[in-house]
């Protein structure tokens, strides 16, 4: 069921849209990745030992040529309105990209929801290190005590969650009323906007997100490729 964050921000200016497409209404499992460099991106993508090549299709792009994936690439579309380029992927998860989070000179924000067992997380790097760690084991908050592993006696709650970081006080996650709502405000505050982009021929978004593929919202597009 979508929150009302989510209703309301594919209302809002292309431009100045920030938070995630949702958290619980993609019917099966799904995951995004996003990088950021304070420096020369393509040079820091090519400083990373897991990246074969760099290129920029955007020509291909603008000519409808762009060849096909095969799987060990990836597109990474650059935007002119928000800090982060985001890989557009088939839509799964791909672990091409975790080589990323200990590698890239920059930032690496990962997030998605397993349909499966209902778990949400948040994922940011910086500088090959995770600085951020938001994981709920399915149960999500708030959980009746008598349903939980355990107890906090301080909060007097059973709500389930991983939750390491120095950005924010150990029990921020409590200060929201739902996962959702922490899911969100945790992207709002990287000031990322994640629509879900995704690449299987053409790119498409989720969600009533589909002006995430016109031309104009896109700087350039970068074709990544992943050593074997």
């Amino acid at each position: 069921m979508a929150q009302l964050h989510e209703t309301k921000l594919r209302r809002i200016k292309f431009k100045n849209r920030r938070g995630v497409w949702t958290t619980w209404g993609a019917p099966g499992t799904w995951s995004a990745c996003l990088i950021k460099s304070d420096g020369d991106l393509v040079a820091d993508l090519e400083s990373c030992p897991s990246v074969k090549s760099v290129s920029d299709v955007t020509a291909d792009v603008d000519s409808e040529t762009l060849p096909a994936l095969n799987r060990q690439t990836s597109l990474l579309v650059l935007s002119p309105h928000q800090p982060w380029a985001t890989f557009a992927e088939g839509g799964g998860y791909n672990d091409l990209h975790d080589a990323l989070e200990h590698e890239f000179p920059g930032e690496v924000l990962r997030t998605g929801a397993v349909d499966d067992n209902g778990i949400v997380y948040v994922w940011l790097s910086r500088n090959g290190q995770r600085i951020l760690d938001f994981r709920t084991d399915g149960m999500g908050w708030p959980v009746p005590p008598e349903d939980a592993d355990y107890v906090d006696d301080e909060l007097g709650t059973g709500d389930i969650f991983i939750f390491e970081t120095d950005l924010y006080p150990a029990d921020w996650p409590h200060t929201l009323p739902r996962v959702e709502a922490a899911h969100q405000q945790l992207i709002i505050d990287l000031d990322a906007y994640i629509p879900h982009l995704t690449f299987n021929g053409q790119f498409a978004a989720e969600y009533g997100h589909a002006d995430a593929c016109q031309r104009q919202h896109m700087d350039r597009v970068l074709q990544v490729e992943f050593e074997a």
